[in-house]
């Protein structure tokens, strides 16, 4: 099921699938099942935070997601991220 019951943020890509952020991490469907995305702290490439506060496609059509440590860029490829901290 979902990861809370409160979203912050949905967005469909271009394949169809819709994401949904919340305060407890990132989820994505795909008509029949939802994955989950979390923060490992043992996997860089992981989602940099569960606070998902935003979502927003780029005119690339790169996910990109906002939270409150950082930016995480999904890279589909490889289902995994690429993440970035705030300056500071």
């Amino acid at each position: 099921g979902m990861l809370s019951n409160m979203v912050l943020g949905m967005v469909e890509d271009t394949a169809g699938m819709v994401w949904f952020g919340s305060p407890r991490g990132l989820q994505r469907y795909d008509g029949k099942q939802l994955k989950s995305y979390l923060p490992d702290k043992n996997d860089p490439k992981s989602l940099k935070d569960t606070q998902v506060r935003k979502m927003v496609y780029d005119r690339l059509n790169r996910l990109w997601i906002a939270s409150f440590s950082g930016i995480s860029l999904y890279d589909p490829q490889t289902d995994s991220f690429w993440n970035f901290s705030y300056p500071g």
